[in-house]
């Protein structure tokens, strides 16, 4: 299991079995080179598929660390999304996945047409809306940065692998049934050794 690459349909198999009890996560499967990719793609199934809200915004507020042990993600986003992304790692999730829906929605913002442009408007946007205006709240600055840089990097990532699959690949959808544009951001890549944290909440201030 350690070596072997699962994909979306098989990773979400993997994972309501978890959830109801039949087995256990494998070992290695939150070290693997795949792991971010296998994380978000669960965590998305189940904000949509099992929880029934309608986006990533809706969970801000409602993911408590008894939610996440109940439905056995605990482990993933302890090993995962935290080392990944820090303690607000649902704050940054949420205006990530907002910043992908608007910059590849052809009805949003349709006088800005560069790829690139559009994506950090989206993501200027998705943050005001989200978690407010660093111009108005200086205190935002610091997390504003940090996740505009964590954005640019899985951007930068999304266009080196984008040459190399189609245009069909690039837009198949995820377990939810939403366009995923952007797969190629959560593509495997060797996994970076960060601190270790039990918070497992969003931590976003207003």
């Amino acid at each position: 299991m350690e070596t072997e690459y699962l994909d979306e349909e098989q990773v979400i198999a993997l994972y309501n079995k978890v959830r109801t009890g039949k087995r256990t996560w494998p070992t290695g499967i939150w070290t693997s080179p795949a792991a971010l990719q296998y994380a978000v793609t669960v965590f998305d199934y189940w904000i949509h598929n099992v929880m029934g809200w309608k986006g990533w915004p809706e969970a801000r507020g409602k993911v408590t660390p008894a939610l996440l042990e109940e439905h056995r993600l605990a482990d993933l986003v302890e090993s995962v999304f935290v080392p990944e992304f820090g303690d607000d790692w649902l704050d940054f999730e949420i205006v990530l996945n907002e910043s992908m829906r608007l910059s590849e929605d052809e009805a949003w913002a349709p006088d800005v047409a560069d790829r690139q442009e559009r994506v950090e408007s989206a993501f200027e946007h998705a943050f005001e809306q989200l978690i407010g205006s660093p111009k108005q709240q200086p205190k935002l600055l610091a997390t504003y940065h940090r996740f505009r840089n964590h954005l640019l990097r899985m951007w930068a990532r999304f266009r080196r692998r984008r040459p190399s699959t189609t245009r069909r690949s690039a837009n198949r959808r995820n377990g939810s049934g939403r366009t995923c544009a952007w797969s190629g951001a959560r593509a495997p890549r060797p996994r970076r050794r960060g601190r270790s944290s039990t918070r497992t909440t969003s931590g976003g201030a207003r």
